[in-house]
């Protein structure tokens, strides 16, 4: 803490002032999704906590229907927040079809985890097919 008066409001003008400038503004978006990434994700971890916790227990299809629902939310958001996050969601899926097929406790989940997979392949295909447009889309805008 500073203790002149003055002097601390001049410091706190002086930090907004550089807050105002050119290359603050253009690192915004970046921390912004950075940000937002991190938060995704560990949301998206705690729906997959849920996911292998309380799933089994829920004797409800529907309450399980909706968890699965939300956890697909999720992960749609925390994917198409940067490029990189798609890579990460299928490579834990992955591991979790992989759970799936050697924990003997986790058979009676075979829909809701299949239908989540297949959630996660169908995000990545559309991330895939948006990217593969987009690099399309920037190559024949520079040749023509």
């Amino acid at each position: 803490m500073v203790r002149p008066r003055w002097l601390s409001v001049a410091l706190f003008g002086l930090t907004l002032v550089f807050g105002m400038s050119m290359e603050v503004s253009l690192w915004d978006a970046l921390v912004l999704s950075e940000s937002l990434s991190f938060s995704l994700l560990a949301l998206m971890l705690a729906c997959w906590a849920c996911l292998l916790i309380y799933l089994p227990a829920i004797r409800l299809a529907w309450i399980r229907w909706i968890l699965v629902a939300l956890t697909i939310v999720v992960t749609i958001l925390y994917t198409f927040t940067r490029d990189s996050n798609i890579y990460f969601v299928v490579s834990a899926v992955a591991v979790l079809v992989f759970g799936w097929l050697i924990d003997q406790r986790l058979i009676r989940l075979k829909a809701y985890i299949l239908v989540y997979a297949g959630a996660v392949i169908a995000i990545f295909l559309a991330g895939y097919i948006s990217m593969s447009l987009e690099i399309v889309g920037r190559y024949s805008s520079t040749t023509s």
